[in-house]
């Protein structure tokens, strides 16, 4: 694909789904429907034009049905293999996440617009490298780039993939934003 072949991209990161019983809470089940009329305004008000995400249970599955309906093309990006991510990312979270992942990522697949980084599982920058990568294709794809950030506006501190990729859009330029999950 051409460099900018988008007017504004959008690079993303959130949480996953909450465990049953999780304190603090990050992201509910109960704020999924709310979380996607988040997005989706995000979208329209941003004049979103192309997603860049990885595809884990929570805000990035959100987002990606939500781009999806909205005719949004979308790129996903996964640190692992297929099968290895939805088993760490995706299944191990109470919801019908796998089905979501699935169609999307099969969906994804055919379009060419699945990057799968080949990472092993143990590998503990895993999840930095692959926002790293969701940074640099959002750079690629379009002249004007915003950072999501879709979770409760805290960072969990050192290894938090979400505050990673504000940061990480911050530091290249990208403007800035938060969606909430509560």
């Amino acid at each position: 694909m051409p460099e900018h072949s988008f007017m504004k991209a959008a690079a993303l990161a959130g949480r996953r789904a909450d465990l049953e019983g999780d304190t603090p809470p990050r992201f509910p089940a109960r704020n999924v429907d709310l979380v996607k009329e988040r997005i989706s305004a995000l979208f329209r008000r941003e004049s979103i034009d192309r997603l860049v995400c990885a595809a884990a249970c929570g805000a990035d599955l959100v987002a990606l049905d939500v781009a999806e309906n909205m005719g949004i093309p979308a790129l996903i990006v996964l640190p692992f293999s297929r099968a290895t991510f939805r088993r760490v990312s995706v299944i191990d979270r109470p919801g019908n996440w796998g089905g979501l992942y699935d169609r999307l990522v099969d969906a994804a697949a055919r379009r060419a617009d699945l990057i799968t980084l080949g990472l092993a599982e143990d590998d503990e920058t895993a999840f930095t490298v692959g926002n790293a990568r969701i940074i640099s294709e959002a750079r690629r794809a379009a002249e004007q780039r915003l950072a999501v950030a879709v979770w409760e506006g805290s960072s969990r501190g050192e290894g938090d993939a979400t505050a990673e990729l504000l940061t990480a859009g911050q530091q290249q330029g990208f403007q800035t934003a938060s969606v909430s999950t509560l």
